[in-house]
């Protein structure tokens, strides 16, 4: 349906429950505080909910401290809006609130994204999620206030690399300045989101870039319980290693393994024209061309091996075998 059509399908719903991914990022608590308080302002009861604790650096955000996991709701609305979720699987525990729900939509831009519930509006070329709210609430009718510009700015800096991935385009550039004449503060929003780390945080950093490995244009490390306990760090401060492999003069994929419990959970960061989605999916797992994810139930060594080789496989040209 067009972005007018879900706008029409929000306006005849009561009660909703704004719903985000696993392991939510600036993207998804963005557009999840975004999208909730632009139903408040049209006068609907919303809740924001995620599937997994909110990530301490999103904290600040308005309306973060409302945000609830889905065995906290206060009561089952009837109406469920998933954003920023590219299939049923990436709504974790909040799967059976979404399936439950009278009414089911999905607000999206994930290209892996076929559509699910009874109604979505899914752009797979679209930067962020967030970007889309800001066309959303113009179909509302909902004027953008500094609240909802913080948040949705977040978002777009998140899923754009600050502005540095190759889905930066003149569009998000466009949301972008749309988001600082409504208030949004540069400077404080990028800091407290994506420049500021805790000290344990810095210390992992440097437990796993002395654990690095790579060859061939893949570079890789990883993050286990033992250095967890040496740093008294978390599992969160370790969430933008991969960004460091993929820094790397000549670095075409850049990967970051964690270990959890019997687990292993694994991201892909692409430096150049490789398509880390198409990889990430032959572990169950997704996202965009640029920046993907899966979770395995692997021993940390196997998952490295078997991703490694995988990787490998795909950077020869042997996609096919994806």
């Amino acid at each position: 349906m067009t972005m007018n059509e879900l706008a029409a399908w929000l306006k005849d719903q009561q009660d909703v429950a704004v719903i985000g991914h696993v392991s939510p990022d600036g993207d998804a608590v963005g557009t999840v505080l975004a999208v909730k308080r632009m139903l408040e302002k049209l006068g609907k009861r919303a809740w924001g909910v995620l599937p997994d604790p909110l990530p301490r650096r999103y904290a600040f955000l308005p309306g973060a401290g409302e945000i609830c996991l889905p065995e906290n709701l206060p009561c089952r609305p009837q109406c469920a809006l998933a954003v920023d979720v590219s299939d049923l699987c990436r709504l974790g525990s909040a799967r059976d609130l979404f399936e439950a729900a009278l009414h089911q939509g999905v607000l999206d831009h994930h290209g892996t994204n076929a559509g699910f519930g009874q109604v979505w509006h899914v752009e797979g070329d679209r930067a962020s999620t967030g970007e889309m709210v800001l066309e959303l609430a113009g179909e509302l009718g909902v004027e953008v206030d500094r609240d909802m510009a913080r948040c949705v700015f977040v978002a777009l800096c998140t899923d754009t690399g600050n502005f540095n991935y190759k889905n930066t385009d003149g569009r998000a550039f466009l949301a972008a300045a749309a988001c600082v004449q409504a208030g949004a503060d540069v400077e404080e929003l990028t800091r407290r989101a994506f420049r500021e780390r805790s000290e344990a945080a810095i210390r992992l950093l440097g437990e796993a870039l002395s654990h690095m490995g790579g060859e061939d244009g893949i570079y890789y490390t990883y993050v286990d319980d033992e250095m967890l306990r040496k740093t008294g760090a978390t599992l969160e401060d370790g969430s933008r290693i991969v960004n460091y492999m993929n820094e790397i003069s000549g670095a075409r994929v850049g990967l970051y393994f964690e270990q959890h419990g019997e687990d292993t959970k694994i991201s892909w960061r692409s430096a150049g024209r490789v398509n880390v989605a198409a990889i990430a999916g032959c572990f169950g797992g997704g996202g965009h061309d640029a920046a993907a994810g899966a979770r395995v139930r692997l021993p940390m060594r196997e998952a490295i091996s078997q991703v490694l080789q995988k990787t490998r496989e795909c950077l020869k040209g042997s996609e096919d075998k994806c």
